[in-house]
């Protein structure tokens, strides 16, 4: 049958529910006097959410041969009961929102249920409210993100779920999210969350977006000049900041270094805080960055490179390196690169690498002049360095960098335990090394156990 009960505010339905549990009581209370052997109730619970398209079997208690039964509806919100023609069963399928309630009675004695109410909610997605609305360093914490109740999450009709945006990459669940809030762990990109609100009949709803955002990339700034070349007896031109740095938080310090290499190792130079740097008198060639440090989020970047070449500086030949410095005889062996280039002298400088058995005569190798040398397969251990010269017919040597040739297997060597039984909850025995492995360079070891 019809009703004039149609979706009440949330607020409204919980003053309503009150008042069905208070007449329920009364009910009860009212009747027991003259039934005490039992009492009607309807057992699917006193608030029900009805599905669209479907029926809600509402359930009488107690059900006994013999009792009789008659539901009834109410014609209006906070109206009187009416009987529901043809409902005198136990059960009765509710197909329209409304409340009801059902009498049993037994010969004299008669008992009326509390009251259930039949709704059907509207499924509402909320608002979601982060509690850090400012962007965040990287690696920082996102922080809790409150979602607003809905109506109907009480009762447990309403079930939660969260979902993810990072970097606007598309969004994808958060396992394990459920409650109605939901605590962000540290972030590496600005995600954006939302949280879907489901109900027992399948409905969803999505809630407003919280968007945590990072700060942008920190940019270092560009110098200017990238490069100069001055004799010993002149002063540098003083290195600018032609574009300041930005990103970040946007609160900034600097910090110049200086290094005679151009992969450094850069050192600070004392008191030269400023976005500029005039360098003082200068005896050999000098790499100058400048680092540029968020105060707020305390990382930092370097700028590109200045270089001041001092054109009749000492020559230094750098240095070289070598990944892997050993090989199995037939196996070609590992590229060398320069570790730091020339510097001083006169530029520009020319390369030639060079060879040896024994580390003390050395020869040109024919055709190797690039800034790199990959040696082809050797047959013994050889020792290579770089010949550099500048314009000037000046001539300085890298120290030279040796690579191995292994000539017998690799084996792991032995062990053997002092004790091979330990009491339980006592140390066991010295575990010792009986034979060393052999067979490579530079060797190293990983101890590992099974249990029994």
């Amino acid at each position: 049958m019809k009703t004039a009960f149609i979706k009440p505010k949330w607020g409204f339905l919980l003053v309503f529910l009150f008042s069905m549990i208070f007449n329920q009581q009364s009910w009860s209370q009212k009747n027991q006097a003259k039934c005490p052997g039992f009492t009607a109730k309807i057992s699917n619970g006193s608030v029900l959410n009805l599905c669209t398209g479907t029926t809600i079997n509402l359930a009488a208690t107690p059900v006994v041969p013999g009792y009789n039964y008659q539901w009834q509806s109410q014609a209006s919100t906070g109206g009187s009961f009416a009987n529901i023609t043809g409902a005198a069963n136990s059960s009765y399928p509710a197909t329209s929102i409304g409340a009801y309630r059902v009498i049993v009675s037994t010969g004299s004695c008669i008992d009326t249920s509390g009251i259930t109410s039949v709704i059907s909610l509207i499924v509402q997605g909320g608002t979601l409210t982060p509690v850090n609305t400012l962007p965040l360093c990287y690696g920082e914490a996102g922080g809790k993100i409150s979602g607003s109740q809905v109506p109907g999450a009480e009762l447990g009709f309403i079930s939660y779920s969260w979902e993810m945006n990072e970097n606007n990459s598309g969004w994808m669940p958060i396992v394990g999210a459920s409650d109605a809030d939901y605590i962000a762990p540290l972030l590496y990109k600005s995600t954006a969350y939302r949280r879907i609100s489901k109900d027992n009949c399948g409905n969803m709803a999505y809630s407003t977006i919280a968007n945590i955002n990072l700060v942008p990339d920190l940019l270092p700034g560009t110098l200017s000049p990238v490069s100069q070349t001055i004799t010993r007896a002149q002063l540098p031109a003083p290195i600018t900041s032609v574009t300041p740095a930005s990103g970040g938080s946007g609160a900034f310090t600097y910090q110049w270094q200086s290094s005679f290499w151009e992969r450094g190792p850069f050192t600070n130079i004392p008191g030269a805080v400023g976005a500029s740097y005039t360098p003082g008198q200068l005896q050999e060639t000098f790499y100058f960055r400048r680092v540029v440090t968020d105060s707020r989020c305390r990382n930092g970047v370097s700028s590109d490179l200045s270089v001041v070449f001092v054109s009749d500086g000492i020559l230094n030949a750098g240095n070289l390196t070598i990944p892997f410095q050993c090989f199995f005889p037939g196996n070609p062996a590992s590229i060398i690169l320069p570790n730091n280039k020339p510097r001083g002298g006169t530029p520009p400088y020319a390369l030639q690498w060079q060879s040896s058995s024994d580390n003390v005569t050395f020869t040109d190798i024919p055709g190797a002049t690039g800034s790199s040398y990959q040696p082809g397969i050797l047959n013994a251990t050889t020792w290579f360095r770089a010949k550099v010269t500048d314009a000037v017919g000046t001539v300085a040597y890298t120290p030279s960098e040796v690579i191995t040739m292994v000539t017998s297997t690799l084996l792991g060597g032995s062990i053997q335990a002092m004790a091979n039984v330990a009491c339980l909850g006592s140390s066991p025995a010295q575990i010792k090394s009986t034979l060393s492995a052999t067979g490579f360079v530079g060797l190293s070891y990983q101890w590992q156990f099974k249990n029994a």
